[in-house]
């Protein structure tokens, strides 16, 4: 397939003070509005809310508003509920004078609607599971409602070709966390898992000196960024059955897909079987119900229930991390909270210098407040160590502002034993 350019400036309406205040607070509210609506089923709430808004933007700029918007929402908010999505592009198109999209969207509204209904009524399906909905929709049509959502999640992938937008921003902000470990270990060799937005988590650890291998279930944009000669080579991985032989990696990268998979805890136990000396993490961050009563909804992704594949969306606490990396054995868990600004609908504006550096600012200002119990983490980043960290590696990573936890060996097995001896040897 071939990779359309990425456009150099967004519509001017996308860099208006609505979509980018001075205030974190407002931008917050004018870019969730939308997707918090959708995501709850409400197409009529969400686009009672956007309409008002579309009006202050010049008619000619309407159009390719009305496109961004419902690009955002297709990569952010369809897996939730796709009938409400379809509603929504279906009464904004209408509204921007794209006649023969909105028509197009409702007619996949209704589509959806109806095999929704059917598989839930024959098959006890609360959600949409593709294999019951291709068996009602038929093999055209679902193919063709595939290949629309494969491209518009194509399309929100190339924005992680183009170092200067949003999109690329915000993940390389998270990458960043794991900057310690490159600087620690130049030239480690790095398995990337759930990978295939473009390889972006392998391309950030080989820019850093790193050798890396991405791996994804999908191959279709590995392949195309093989092609564009930003990666050499990539292997189509199953994260629950690695095909890899024990060791076989010095670390193993897992960044916002294990919360994915239907057996996220058996995919963990694939990655610390392959890596020699550690596994990162970055993730959903379970909070628990007291701070959820705290902070409210935001901070339980209680939306995340629902998932296209079916699903039930993993959230990580550093607790659950520790209990696991004990149990197979492992000596330490290096683990921080990351908070981020992430405005859905801006995914492909372009950035500056001072938006970086505003943005970065932004980001600092919410981890300096979240950490005195005044905002709430949205991930959590965490390194799982096979061995205990030196005392340099130890202090580099306690100023990235990772708690570092040293985690007991149980002295039954042969592992302990061995190591008691080795000390025992060396103070002879």
């Amino acid at each position: 397939m071939p990779i359309s350019p990425i456009p150099t400036s967004p519509p001017s309406a996308m860099r208006c003070a609505l979509f980018w205040p001075e205030d974190p607070a407002e931008m917050e509210l004018n870019l969730h509005i939308v997707r918090s609506r959708l995501l709850e089923g409400d197409a009529n709430r969400a686009w009672l809310s956007l309409a008002p808004l579309l009006t202050t933007f010049p008619e000619q700029e309407r159009p390719a508003l009305a496109e961004q918007i419902a690009e955002a929402v297709k990569l952010n908010v369809a897996d939730a509920d796709p009938v409400a999505a379809e509603q929504f592009f279906g009464r904004m198109f209408l509204a921007c004078g794209l006649e023969e999209k909105g028509k197009q969207a409702l007619a996949r509204a209704v589509r959806w609607k109806e095999a929704r209904a059917r598989a839930e009524r024959e098959f006890g399906l609360d959600f949409d599971d593709q294999a019951a909905l291709y068996r009602f929709l038929g093999a055209n049509d679902f193919r063709e409602y595939a290949r629309d959502r494969s491209e518009s999640r194509s399309d929100g992938a190339r924005l992680l070709l183009d170092e200067h937008t949003v999109a690329y921003l915000f993940h390389a902000q998270q990458m960043e966390k794991c900057l310690p470990v490159l600087r620690h270990f130049p030239g480690a060799h790095w398995l990337t898992v759930g990978d295939g937005r473009h390889a972006f988590e392998a391309r950030f650890l080989m820019r850093h000196g790193a050798k890396a291998l991405p791996t994804n279930l999908d191959p279709t944009l590995l392949e195309e960024t093989k092609q564009l000669g930003l990666i050499k080579d990539y292997r189509v991985e199953d994260m629950e059955k690695l095909s890899f032989p024990d060791k076989s990696f010095d670390f193993v990268c897992c960044k916002d897909s294990l919360h994915h998979c239907l057996a996220p805890w058996q995919a963990l136990y694939e990655m610390m079987r392959v890596a020699r000396k550690g596994v990162f993490l970055i993730e959903p961050f379970d909070h628990g119900f007291l701070s959820s009563a705290i902070y409210g909804t935001r901070s339980k992704p209680f939306h995340w229930f629902e998932e296209e594949p079916g699903n039930y969306a993993y959230s990580f606490s550093e607790r659950e991390l520790e209990k696991l990396c004990v149990s197979r054995g492992w000596r330490c868990l290096a683990a921080r909270g990351i908070c981020n600004l992430w405005g859905h609908g801006i995914e492909g504006a372009s950035t500056s210098p001072d938006d970086l550096r505003r943005q970065r600012e932004r980001v600092e200002q919410l981890e300096g407040m979240a950490r005195e119990g005044k905002a709430a983490y949205v991930n959590l980043g965490a390194l799982l160590l096979r061995d205990l960290p030196g005392s340099a590696f130890r202090r580099a990573l306690s100023d990235a502002g990772f708690a570092v936890t040293d985690l007991p060996l149980n002295p039954h097995t042969r592992r302990a034993v061995l190591q008691s001896l080795d000390i025992l040897y060396s103070r002879s």
